[in-house]
């Protein structure tokens, strides 16, 4: 296996964990370990909605709750990759753009996104989607939210595989 992918697959899963907890009523419409050269990136995960917020000189608590949501999820590549046990220096290779947007909530998001990932149940979402996104290098959002189910013991990788079948036959 190649280790920089398994990193970057790992890396988007993290984002993609963090972002289906922490936005629950918001989609995922693709995840993917393909290099965006021309955003300069080695995957990404595309939210259906921009979640970055500006914060306000006087924020109310609602605003700094969803500027903590935010960082916390741009954080949480970093977060797989210390789960995972990767050092920090491997973590961190590739956060430059996430701890920027992160900006002063950065210490707080990583520490909230290495608490949301190190849960059992999202350690096993981030590992299946990162095994799936090694083998199809896209994902799209039914794909994600079933990983998920299945970590959450809500589904089964059995019928995660008949989903995906039953879609390829529809799909001719």
């Amino acid at each position: 296996m190649d280790n920089q992918l398994w990193k970057t697959a790992l890396h988007e899963a993290g984002h993609a964990v963090a972002f289906a907890r922490l936005f629950p009523n918001e989609y995922i419409p693709e995840i993917s370990i393909v290099p965006d050269y021309e955003e300069r990136t080695a995957g990404y995960v595309k939210p259906s909605t921009d979640t970055d917020i500006v914060l306000a000189d006087t924020p109310d608590a609602e605003a700094e709750k969803r500027f903590l949501q935010d960082a916390t999820y741009v954080c949480a590549g970093y977060a797989a990759m210390m789960v995972f046990g990767f050092s920090e220096e491997e973590a961190v290779l590739g956060c430059d753009s996430d701890f920027e947007r992160a900006g002063s909530f950065l210490g707080e998001g990583k520490k909230e996104a290495l608490e949301l990932l190190d849960k059992t149940a999202n350690k096993f979402a981030v590992e299946l989607i990162a095994d799936e996104l090694l083998q199809k290098k896209v994902l799209d959002g039914e794909q994600v939210s079933l990983l998920i189910g299945v970590a959450d013991g809500e589904a089964t990788q059995k019928e995660y595989y008949e989903f995906l079948e039953l879609r390829a036959l529809m799909n001719g």
